[in-house]
């Protein structure tokens, strides 16, 4: 195999920083390439089952520090078209409100009475990337290798901020390598649902529980309906997560006492979905903030840092050209992994007032997300994903 040539389809709005994040979006190779990369690591966990013969086989393709990339990455396309505060003011405010606000939080920025947006790259723009392997290579590297995480990103990932909340979702269009299609988009919900088996039941997956994010036996994907426009379906699944978080009742009262007294002897079960989360109460005036962070703590020096734990349940915008016109259908993945590194804690803390602070032994159950795509799959005419175990 010496080339390979993929393309995808911009399917919601794509946040990717330029050299001006506040003033442009900008597609780079090198933006591909990391997140080709991150699906890579995905795929061939179950084959290699530890993270450090994983990074061995990623760094043999996709080079290191200390030896460079043995593939070449090129992007082409027409000039993309960059929506920004100042040419669509009117576009953002359609696009954050109720459900799909939420899955963005933090794409827009409000400050003393001001809202401030970031550029997004337009969707139902195509770009193609092109992989060519270094002649060296090309015995020892064989297809699946790049063909199974170009196919992972266009069936689950996306690229730039809130990916994972479905931004920046791209749809795969076709695969041709050494000039033979390889890839044939699906065309209805039913053709997706056996894309997604066939997809599962070309991997190796372990029954452990993988030390990062990746496929394993315990994954689980929902495809939901169908919808007429991207927005449709960001703004339906972003109104169900925000609905499932406030029925978190019993996690609530749990932050609501502990800002009260400082004393708590669990976290919120909610963590689950990811690190860090903010809670507030308007009735408790400025006293009514509180943070939760994960708090890595270094086995050499001792040293407590604050650190980011990404969600484990990706939300994924697929656009579907077929017998019903263009649709979007939001398919919903939770990868289960292990949460944090050993020594590590979780931190709840008062943002004002007496600044009450916690620590607390991460005790983490994916059952809460698992309650949540139940919902979703209830109440959204969803079908679960089978594959063979």
């Amino acid at each position: 195999m010496r080339k390979i040539n993929a393309v995808y389809r911009i399917t919601t709005p794509l946040f990717l920083g330029g050299a001006d994040i506040e003033r442009t979006a900008e597609l780079k190779p090198t933006s591909l390439k990391g997140v080709l990369r991150f699906w890579f690591r995905a795929v061939n966990y179950g084959k290699h089952k530890n993270y450090r013969e994983v990074k061995k086989a990623e760094d043999k393709i996709f080079g290191n520090t200390n030896a460079q990339s043995n593939v070449f990455f090129k992007i082409e396309t027409q000039e993309l078209k960059i929506v920004t505060q100042a040419n669509s003011t009117d576009k953002f405010r359609k696009l954050f409100k109720g459900g799909t606000a939420y899955l963005g939080y933090g794409l827009d920025d409000r400050k003393g009475g001001e809202v401030r947006y970031r550029p997004y790259i337009r969707p139902d723009q195509a770009f193609q990337l092109k992989l060519l392997l270094k002649p060296r290579m090309r015995d020892k590297i064989i297809n699946d290798d790049l063909i199974m995480p170009i196919k992972a990103l266009g069936l689950f990932g996306g690229l730039g901020s809130r990916s994972r909340r479905g931004f920046g979702s791209l749809t795969l269009d076709s695969i041709v390598a050494e000039g033979e299609n390889i890839w044939s988009p699906p065309k209805s919900k039913e053709d997706l649902i056996k894309t997604y088996q066939a997809f599962y039941s070309s991997l190796k997956l372990g029954n452990d529980e993988p030390e990062y994010t990746a496929f394993s036996k315990n994954s689980r994907t929902i495809v939901l309906k169908e919808y007429n426009s991207f927005s449709a379906a960001l703004k339906e699944v972003g109104g169900k997560m925000m609905a499932f978080r406030r029925d978190c009742k019993k996690d609530a009262k749990l932050v609501s006492d502990f800002l009260k007294s400082g004393q708590a002897d669990s976290h919120p079960e909610r963590v689950a979905f990811g690190l860090p989360h903010n809670y507030f109460f308007a009735g408790m005036g400025e006293r009514g903030e509180a943070t939760i962070d994960p708090i890595v703590i270094s086995s050499l020096t001792g040293d407590r840092n604050k650190t980011r734990r990404a969600s484990p349940l990706f939300i994924k915008i697929v656009l579907l050209k077929g017998p019903k016109g263009t649709t979007y259908i939001p398919v919903i993945t939770l990868f289960p992994s292990k949460f944090l590194p050993p020594n590590s804690q979780i931190l709840m803390a008062q943002s004002e007032g007496r600044k009450f602070e916690k620590e607390l032994k991460p005790n983490v159950s994916y059952k809460i997300v698992n309650e949540f795509m139940d919902q979703c799959k209830k109440e959204l005419d969803g079908a679960e994903v089978r594959f063979n175990d």
